[in-house]
């Protein structure tokens, strides 16, 4: 349903808000390290830059019973929309940076 270029230190969940009509796509980025038995710390955070997502909306918004035309995609923390396209029903966009937790919204009609 989703890919990002994320590392494999990277997390993601998509969260639907069928109210609002908005995904929202919260994206991670935090590398632990092992201080004791059962500790992990984050010491810091590793920026990572233009993280591509693509989003099959055939696949999330068939499944959500919503139609499938995008309004905007809007990276919150900055207050800023952010260019897409869609081919073949997927949807892509570039987040320019992730500094360890990112939120991402989906408008659709």
């Amino acid at each position: 349903m989703l890919t990002t270029t994320l590392p494999s230190t990277g997390d993601v969940v998509l969260n639907h808000k069928p109210e609002k009509k908005e995904l929202i796509l919260n994206l991670l980025h935090y590398v632990p390290q092992r201080k004791a038995v059962g500790l992990d710390t984050i010491e810091e955070i590793i920026p990572i830059h233009d993280v591509k997502v693509s989003v099959k909306l055939d696949r999330v918004l068939d499944i959500l019973d919503s139609s499938r035309e995008i309004e905007s995609v809007m990276d919150v923390q900055k207050h800023q929309e952010l260019e897409y396209g869609i081919e073949d029903s997927e949807l892509t966009f570039v987040i320019p940076i992730v500094e360890g937790y990112q939120i991402t919204v989906i408008k659709y009609k």
